[in-house]
């Protein structure tokens, strides 16, 4: 017989532990393993790697290298980052943003495409135009939204990290859903803290999650989202202390906080994500263990740029959560079409 104990059950230690000797079900916690983040030296290696065959090839090549090197999870933690990298030094090689975008690759949350437009941003002389320009050519209803997350990005290297004004530049986009993934662009670069080269890239920048209760309401849910990237990236793989930084959002804000917590443990842990599911059980509420799950399961589906991708992990990894994750995976198919 096999007892399952809500973990949020009071149970002195020692009753338990008789218990459990009398049932014959004495069992030892593993503690939940993430992945382990890339040394500076194996980031370098690895983009030195994917430079040359840009050099030598195209993005193309390049980036069906790094899907091939994504098996080992240190690199697939890090594709989104190596993806910016690729998508740089292709701009820089074509000297053209059309040329260098017809290599994009919806693979790891769009990163190429946000590498590209990034560098066309950083040297463009009209802002305006480079906004105009930059999405275009999207044909569909999630690459329009990456594209325009990509955006976020690219004003905030046109401005030096000009949070007031990246926003001022996101809100002359007339269409609201594409000015609102433009804002979500901003706010996940104004919590980077390390850049894409593992450079420090928080000059000028307020990165802690105070700075959420002093945007305007409209902003505040889309900060707090991204504000624990920022303490991960100090603190990698320390989940419970992120848990923890979050209740510094408040009573009314923490979910969004912790949403955005889930989406960073996929990104970190994405070849392993029952790993996902042990972290996310951290939370301290039931309701924020599902809202870490929740979150976790969006991030995966963007990963992938498919639900049908992600659909078997309902039944496997997040069989605890089933309908809730069926829920997630269909509610992306009908808002984006993936």
């Amino acid at each position: 017989m096999i007892i399952k104990m809500n973990k949020r059950s009071i149970i002195p230690l020692g009753l338990l532990f008789l218990t459990c000797i009398i049932l014959g079900v004495v069992r030892v916690a593993t503690p939940p393993t993430a992945s382990t983040p890339l040394s500076i030296q194996e980031q370098a290696d690895i983009e030195e790697q994917l430079l040359a065959i840009i050099s030598d090839e195209n993005p193309e090549k390049s980036i069906e290298y790094l899907k091939q090197k994504a098996s080992d999870s240190s690199i697939a933690r890090q594709c989104h980052p190596l993806l910016h990298v690729i998508g740089k030094a292709a701009y820089n090689k074509y000297r053209n943003f059309e040329q260098a975008s017809s290599f994009q690759d919806s693979f790891c949350n769009s990163g190429y495409l946000h590498g590209v437009i990034q560098a066309y941003f950083s040297e463009t002389k009209d802002t305006s135009e480079a906004i105009a320009n930059a999405c275009s050519q999207t044909s569909t209803p999630f690459a329009e939204w990456q594209c325009y997350h990509g955006v976020g990005h690219g004003v905030m290297y046109a401005t030096g990290n000009d949070l007031e004004l990246s926003k001022e530049w996101c809100n002359t986009i007339s269409v609201s859903k594409n000015a609102s993934s433009c804002i979500n662009g901003v706010f996940m670069e104004q919590f980077i803290t390390v850049d894409h080269s593992g450079h420090t890239n928080s000059l000028n920048k307020n990165t802690d999650i105070t700075l959420c209760g002093t945007q305007e309401e409209i902003y505040q849910a889309v900060c707090y989202i991204y504000a624990p990237s920022a303490y991960l990236e100090k603190n990698p793989n320390n989940y419970i202390g992120a848990f923890e930084y979050c209740d510094l959002a408040g009573e009314n804000r923490i979910s969004e906080c912790v949403s955005g917590l889930g989406g960073q443990i996929m990104k970190d842990n994405i070849a392993q994500p029952k790993s996902v599911v042990d972290f996310c059980q951290l939370s301290k509420t039931e309701q924020l263990e599902l809202t870490c799950v929740a979150g976790a399961i969006d991030i995966a589906i963007n990963h992938y740029a498919s639900t049908a991708a992600v659909l078997p992990w309902c039944s496997d990894a997040f069989r605890d959560y089933q309908l809730l994750c069926e829920n997630v995976v269909g509610k992306k198919a009908s808002d984006y079409g993936i």
